[in-house]
């Protein structure tokens, strides 16, 4: 009759966001004061191209629940025209859709990490295979070697500097892989050349002690 109201709110509405239909009734403006402010010109511009086309209107969007956390809404509406093709009503709904998102966001995050990853360990790739003895040639020796990680980036240590009367061949394995055991290795090669450079005579002790201050201390 008269005077009634002719705007009908799901009860669901309650079960999603915590306000009771009453609620929602008595404040026309509520759902725009409930929706997030980063998203309130996306559903505007959204609303306002559906009610020019006639619809449908499509968006997903934060909502601030009564107990303040934020919901993603997916909300759908489209006008009513009679016979005649006149605008009657807005007809909508509306799903809860924050575990979906959630599920993305942790889905993006994990790829984000994974890509990070992928890129550490092309780098790692790089600066292994870079430092790499290219030449093995010590009179009196046949020298040769491979390298395969059982996975990822492998922090192996291979390593030929000649002397005046051999060589000094250094074999060894870095604790872990990825990035951090390239850089390991690259480290400890750059401290094996210098130390053969000041004093190819060393003894193997005082070489590995010679390293050892120059990697730990």
């Amino acid at each position: 009759g008269e005077g009634e109201n002719e705007v009908y709110i799901s009860p669901h509405i309650e079960q999603m966001l915590g306000f009771t239909q009453e609620e929602w009734l008595e404040d026309p403006f509520k759902w725009y004061w409930q929706l997030h402010e980063d998203d309130r010109a996306l559903w505007n511009q959204e609303f306002a191209r559906g009610c020019q086309t006639g619809g449908p209107f499509r968006a997903e969007c934060r909502f601030y629940a009564r107990d303040g956390s934020i919901k993603w809404v997916h909300g759908e509406a489209r006008i009513v025209k009679d016979d005649l093709g006149r605008p009657q009503f807005l007809q909508g709904v509306a799903f809860d859709i924050t575990e979906q998102k959630n599920a993305e966001d942790v889905l993006r995050q994990q790829a984000v990490a994974s890509a990070r990853l992928d890129e550490q360990l092309a780098i790692a790739r790089r600066v292994q295979t870079s430092i790499l003895p290219r030449d093995l040639g010590v009179s009196g020796l046949t020298i040769a070697y491979g390298m395969d990680p059982a996975e990822e980036v492998g922090g192996d240590y291979v390593d030929v500097h000649r002397t005046a009367d051999g060589a000094w061949i250094g074999v060894g394995d870095v604790s872990g892989h990825g990035i951090n055991a390239g850089m390991a290795m690259l480290m400890l090669q750059s401290a094996m050349a210098a130390c053969c450079r000041t004093d190819p005579g060393a003894r193997p002790s005082d070489m590995v002690r010679h390293l050892n201050h120059v990697l730990y201390d």
